[in-house]
Order: structure tokens, then sequence, then C-alpha cells
């Protein structure tokens, strides 16, 4: 319900929790009393304050005698009422309106309010309301202690500027956002998400995971081309290209495009090997000649990347107009982790009301978009990432297998790494929210 209990409690189930730590069908009658009294007064009858307690306790005497002449209550109820001691809440509530939530929790209750909107027929001022003031019951999917683990990350300076004094001559700090995934036991399950570098100061704050959508580089080769490209049985691991120079920008038809990392050219190689140092020459030979582009952005579509109108070679680069958020690169990698099966991502499993009625359920449906063993293969040719001579040489785990893929664009404007283990996905960025020109700060890994 929408009724005032003081602090900025709604409800009466808000106010059972706040006052008496139960729960509002655990209440005795001396409770209930002390309760119904507070909202004709709100401020005058504040059970935090002390003189607002004295007047909220003769008006529970009130409340108890206009009951008892109703015959409401009997003689006896009304006397063991009067006669019992009321038990308040020793320690504060965790929750208040003054909370700074984590990002993950931000994310759950936008995706709860929009499932009410379409799922249910709410309008979005019914569904607001029904999240914050009717007791709802939010069953997520997140891990405390992998969302704790990324914010001890994103709160240190260490792992995003090697010399803080460099940061005086920019109008602006390095950012970040990451998203973490299970694939196992819980395919598509959100663990973890964190939207920004620094402590978080409020609610519902800019969240770079899943609303800045930045260019995604070479990070997006393993989606748009090589896992494709597979898939269809086009090329294998072991076919060999030529990473020599190519003309393929159809606009200027006599300059070199694209141009690797490195300078110069490296000749003949596999196709493990062009991602293991993130050839570009190759992957966009393939996209052009051999691939082409409706068959990159149909697999794109289907891992919930969906650009319909990107349909030039940039895109074998991560060249495109609408970039990508974390969560849809989590999304996306989490495909090639789970032998080719693609979920949409999702943070909450059921929402139920007040009476435990469930309001929304999210059982997750899978697609097959890879075949398992495509799935296989090009996760045994992102494990060279991490090997020498890998655009990630040394950064992986000791203690399990991992595959990923390393993103950088012009600039160095955006970094990415996506990648996984047997058991989580990760999404991570790191860079400027403002494209800012000239190079990043250097950083180290996330």
């Amino acid at each position: 319900n929408l009724v005032p209990m003081g602090n900025s409690y709604v409800g009466v189930q808000s106010a059972a929790r706040a006052y008496f730590d139960k729960d509002a069908k655990d209440l005795s009658l001396i409770e209930c009393a002390f309760l119904a009294g507070i909202p004709n007064l709100p401020a005058v009858y504040n059970p935090l304050t002390e003189t607002g307690r004295r007047n909220a306790l003769r008006r529970m005497r009130i409340v108890l005698g206009k009951m008892h002449d109703l015959t409401w209550i009997s003689d006896a109820e009304y006397e063991a009422a009067l006669n019992e001691e009321l038990m308040f809440r020793q320690t504060p509530m965790t929750v208040s309106a003054s909370q700074v939530n984590s990002y993950f929790v931000d994310y759950v209750v936008e995706q709860v309010i929009d499932d009410l909107v379409k799922q249910n027929g709410y309008s979005k001022e019914m569904a607001s309301i029904a999240v914050y003031n009717q007791g709802l019951t939010i069953e997520t999917t997140a891990d405390s202690d992998a969302q704790t683990k990324t914010e001890i990350v994103f709160n240190n300076p260490a792992y995003f500027v090697q010399n803080p004094a460099i940061l005086d001559q920019y109008p602006e700090t390095p950012q970040g956002s990451i998203v973490v995934i299970e694939n196992y036991p819980n395919p598509g399950q959100i663990k973890a998400i964190v939207g920004g570098y620094g402590e978080k100061t409020g609610n519902f704050v800019l969240n770079r995971a899943v609303s800045s959508r930045r260019q995604p580089g070479s990070s997006i080769k393993p989606l748009a081309v090589y896992g494709p490209a597979i898939d269809t049985g086009k090329i294998t691991a072991a076919s060999i290209f030529s990473d020599i120079p190519v003309y393929l920008n159809p606009d200027e038809p006599t300059k070199l495009y694209p141009k690797n990392s490195y300078e110069g050219y490296r000749g003949n190689m596999s196709v493990r090997e062009a991602v293991k140092r993130s050839v570009n020459t190759i992957s966009a030979q393939i996209w052009q000649y051999i691939l082409k582009g409706e068959t990159s952005l149909k697999y794109l579509s289907a891992v919930g990347i969906d650009r319909p109108t990107e349909n030039y070679v940039a895109i074998a680069m991560g060249g495109f107009r609408e970039g990508m958020t974390a969560l849809e690169m989590a999304g996306g990698f989490a495909t090639l982790a789970n032998e080719g099966l693609y979920t949409e991502p999702y943070a909450y499993t059921r929402v139920l009301d007040a009476n435990g009625n469930v309001l929304l359920e999210h059982r997750p449906d899978f697609t097959q978009v890879y075949k398992p063993e495509s799935a296989f293969i090009m996760t045994d040719i992102m494990t060279g990432v991490f090997e020498p001579g890998g655009t990630a040489a040394g950064r992986g785990p000791v203690n399990t297998v991992a595959a990923g893929k390393t993103g950088t664009t012009d600039d160095n404007r955006d970094k990415w790494f996506c990648g996984y283990t047997p058991y989580y996905t990760a999404a991570v960025w790191y860079g400027y929210d403002n494209r800012l020109g000239g190079t990043v700060i250097p950083a180290q890994e996330i």
C-alpha cells in the first residue's frame, strides 16, 4: 500500500520491518495498533524520535480503545495488549531512502519496472509504485561475492592509472565498466555489474556497463568474423591467409585499408595465429571475400547484437556507427562459452507480490547459434591470446582454462577485454566518456 509511515517509509510492510524488524503478517495486536496510529500525522508520531515515540504510544492506546469500543477486540485482548511491552527494532534498517545501491541493484530495478510494463500491462508510474511501495520480493541472480570483488577493483586507482599526476592534464578521469555472467551451472545469469570507476555516489547514475555504447575494436572479431566463418564451414583454425597490404575501403580505393596495430606485414599465417595477434588485414579479407556482411550481421543479431544496417568492412575490426555495451559483449562471448547456445542475460528469476504471488518469472530461452564443435574450436583458438605473442600474453589465469579477445580502437580511446572460463564470462571496457583526443592514459590490465 501507499500509506506514509514516517521517515520515508511507505506502506505497512516497510514500517513493520523498520520499527519492529518483522513482516507485517507477524505483527501482534499492539504492534498493529501502534502502526495504525502513525499515518494520521507521521511527523508527530515518529517512532524514531523520543517525543514522537511518546506521542505514538498515546495514540496507540486511543486506537486500542476505539477497537474495543467497536467490539473488534474482546476485553481480554484489550487488557492483554495494554499490558504487553513493545519491543522496537534496535538496529537501523540497512536499506533506506538515502542508501546508494550497487549498479546491479539499479539495473535489476529498471528491468523489473520495464517488464511489469511490457508483460503485465502496468503503466510506467504504477510499475514504479509497485516496486518501491508494495512490498515486492525480487529474487535476483546477483552473486554478492562477485559484486563486491568487482567493486573493490573499480575503486582501486592502481588498476586505472599508473601515474595519477597525469590526470591533471586531462579534463576528465578514465572510466570503465564490467559485466560478469555465469556459464555454469546457470547460463545467462548476471552475477555482477559495475558501471563506472570510483565510488558510486548516487542511485540511477550513468551505468556504463548497460548504457554506454562504445566501439568494440578487435574484441568483436570472434563474433563478427571468425566464429561465423568457422561455423559456416568457410574456414578452419588451420586455414592460411596472407597478412599483406589491402585496399578495402570503397570510398578510398587507393589508400591502404585496414592497417594493423603493428608496422609492416607478416605474410602467410593461420587463422589461429591471426586471432592471437589480432591481424586486421586478415579479418577484413575473410569478412569481405569469404564470409560476407549479411552472414556476419546475422550471427551478431543471433547473440543479441543487432546492427542490421552496418554492412561494411569496418565492422570486421570493430568499427560500428553504434557501438556495444559491456552487457552486449558479455552476452555474445557467453554464447561461445556455452557450446554455442545463446540466452539473453538476465538479472532476476522471479518477482513476488506481498502475498507471495508470482508477478514475473524469467525462464531463459536458449537458441543454438553456433554448432558445439564450432564454439569449441573458437574457444581453443582464443586461448592463444594469453600465450607468448598474443595480445594478452601472460595475463591469463594459471588455475583454469580461459579464452578471450582484446580490443583497442583508434588512438586508444576504447580498450576492451572479453573472455571466459568454464564458469564465468566477463566483458571489461576502459576509456573516456567523451572520447578525448590523443592517447588514453596507460592502464594496467583490469
